[in-house]
């Protein structure tokens, strides 16, 4: 997925950091983590999703939560779908899938990204996950997270033309790695997704995150 998660995770990322943004300010326009706004997706074949977030309470630590929902023909693909943390400069994946159907539920939060990007970072987390489907408990296993940013390119979608970071995500269950990427463009978010199915999407419009582009 991405999860751009799935999907990840779209998230928009920041060459710079303004003076004095707020935890609010910073993932609205270096991750584009706003309540209710929806990005829409369509793939080669003419497939097309809708990936949308909803703001959860904020933590004790002052994290702002987020889900990020992943649907096509209104179901939720769940396996795109999830609930990001966002702390100062930094997003982590808390939780993965929808949690209604299937959960799987990390002893310790996946780091995704940290503004500014820059070619070449990585994050690397290693986590037991809980998983359960339908309520029922299906044991824990072992997970490597690993996201890796490449060099800034020009990017070609439906929305437009864009410059972004090349991010890719891979993941090892059990010994067995498999990958994800996406294309993250500050201001906008995730304009292309490539999910672990292998499937790509490309962003169709942008949507307005109401950031203050003076900020």
């Amino acid at each position: 997925m991405v999860v751009r998660v799935w999907g990840l995770c779209v998230l928009a990322l920041a060459v710079g950091c303004g003076p004095g943004l707020s935890v609010e300010e910073q993932a609205a326009r270096y991750f584009a983590l706003v309540d209710g706004v929806t990005f829409t997706y369509e793939s080669a074949s003419g497939l097309t999703e809708e990936h949308q977030y909803e703001a959860g309470s904020t933590g004790d630590d002052g994290a702002l939560s987020f889900s990020r929902v992943a649907r096509r023909g209104g179901f939720v693909q769940d396996d795109q779908t999830l609930t990001l943390r966002v702390v100062d400069a930094d997003v982590y994946i808390a939780q993965f899938y929808d949690c209604l159907t299937r959960c799987g539920r990390p002893d310790n939060d996946v780091k995704l990204l940290t503004f500014p990007l820059e070619a070449g970072q990585v994050n690397e987390t290693d986590v037991t996950v809980d998983v359960s489907t339908n309520g029922v408990d299906e044991g824990s296993r072992a997970e490597r997270h690993r996201f890796a940013v490449g060099d800034e390119r020009d990017i070609s979608v439906p929305a437009g033309e864009f410059t972004g970071f090349d991010v890719l995500w891979s993941r090892t269950i059990d010994g067995d790695t498999d990958s994800a990427s996406f294309v993250v463009v500050e201001d906008v978010g995730w304009v292309e997704v490539q999910s672990f199915d292998g499937a790509v999407f490309s962003l169709t419009t942008v949507p307005d995150l109401g950031t203050d582009e003076e900020s």
